[in-house]
């Protein structure tokens, strides 16, 4: 039993040290400037193509988003519109990420951005703790803070395949109390750099 224990846990580091240098070996074959540039088109065609997030305020809207990245799992199934079947697809591994805080200088949009920690956002709209208490979480004081914010953004760390030649970024955007709408941007990497291959909805609340 000792043995069986042993070896379970030695295969549990072999996983995670692999994960770990698959991570790293696909960061280097990408800049830091290129992972904020996907977070920007992905951000550019998910304001421009979605309705609920058309800017409320115009030129002057601004984008409060979340400090701390989610983080993106892999994506290795894709299913058939014509039967729905299930094909499994080992380059579509997302799985290696940068778990590094967002940074307000590296973002280049063109709207305003200010990048708030979690405890900031709790301080103003209330925690996960409170909702199990049954207290609804209250945006006034947000808006109060951020007048002109289109809501808070909730970006995921950028996923990429083992190779860097196709990437994915996922985005929540809250406005209110059960309000909000997110989606998932997927990128190939070519000769010239960048292009979106698809967006998915993850949800509508």
């Amino acid at each position: 039993m000792r043995l069986t224990r042993t070896i379970i846990v030695l295969s549990l580091t072999l996983i995670q040290a692999n994960a770990e240098n698959t991570a790293r070996d696909a960061f280097e074959r990408i800049s830091r400037a290129e992972q904020y540039e996907l977070y920007r088109d992905a951000l550019n065609a998910l304001f421009f193509l979605q309705t609920q997030w058309h800017w409320k305020h115009g030129d002057s809207g601004m984008l409060v988003i979340r400090k701390e990245k989610t983080l993106v799992g892999p994506d290795t199934w894709t299913q058939s519109e014509e039967d729905g079947e299930l094909t499994l697809h080992p380059e579509f591994d997302f799985s290696a990420v940068d778990k590094t805080p967002l940074i307000e200088e590296h973002f280049r949009f063109k709207r305003q951005v200010e990048i708030v920690d979690n405890e900031t956002l709790e301080a103003l709209i209330g925690t996960i703790g409170a909702l199990k208490k049954g207290q609804t979480p209250n945006w006034t004081k947000f808006y109060r803070e951020y007048p002109t914010a289109q809501g808070v953004l909730t970006l995921s760390a950028v996923g990429l395949n083992p190779t860097a030649t196709r990437a994915k970024v996922s985005a929540w955007l809250q406005y209110n109390y059960l309000a909000g709408s997110g989606y998932t941007v997927y990128f190939k990497r070519t000769d010239v750099g960048w292009y979106i291959e698809k967006i998915i909805g993850d949800g509508v609340s």
